[in-house]
């Protein structure tokens, strides 16, 4: 069961770290936010960019229809939980959005773009992808803080290991 929610929930990883590939294409690079002001802080900053959301959204669930081609062909059949093509869509939807709500709580509590804000940084996208995926399938609570630990684990080591490689600018 262990491997089999972190594959279904994969495609909410590659989602959310998709925009850090993307930073380099100007297609779409502009501000979700729109330069909106709330209290004198902006709602999410300039790091929140179309560009970032439609290539997440793109990838995870494009990364999805691959996984759900393959099992179609007997290719990890049983570890895929639902072969719903809107369960990729939503839970890629849901990892941004959860990351943007956190962008946005940042930006109400004083911290900057790019600054550390754990452990929300680590489960926003989690917490994103399955809320807006529950409706095609629900995980029970021992599942979702199962998912939550692996996610949060697999994100920590991505991101160190993209900071090694000079992908990311810091470690965490």
């Amino acid at each position: 069961m262990i491997l089999s929610l972190l594959y279904t929930y994969l495609a909410a990883g590659i989602a959310n770290m998709a925009p850090v590939f993307l930073k380099h294409l100007s297609f779409l690079d502009m501000p979700i936010d729109c330069g909106i002001i709330i209290h004198k802080k902006r709602l999410f900053g300039d790091h929140k960019t179309w560009r970032g959301f439609i290539g997440g959204v793109i990838a995870g669930t494009i990364f999805f229809l691959v996984q759900v081609y393959a099992a179609q062909y007997g290719i990890l059949t049983s570890l895929l939980l639902t072969k719903d093509l809107g369960f990729g869509f939503l839970i890629s939807v849901g990892a941004l959005s959860g990351d943007l709500l956190d962008a946005c709580i940042k930006r109400r509590l004083g911290i900057m773009e790019g600054k550390a804000f754990p452990p929300v940084d680590k489960i926003d996208y989690i917490i994103g992808a399955i809320v807006l995926g529950s409706g095609i399938y629900l995980p029970s609570w021992q599942d979702v803080l199962l998912l939550m630990v692996m996610l949060c684990t697999l994100t920590i080591l991505v991101k160190y290991i993209g900071w090694k490689i000079g992908i990311n600018q810091v470690s965490w």
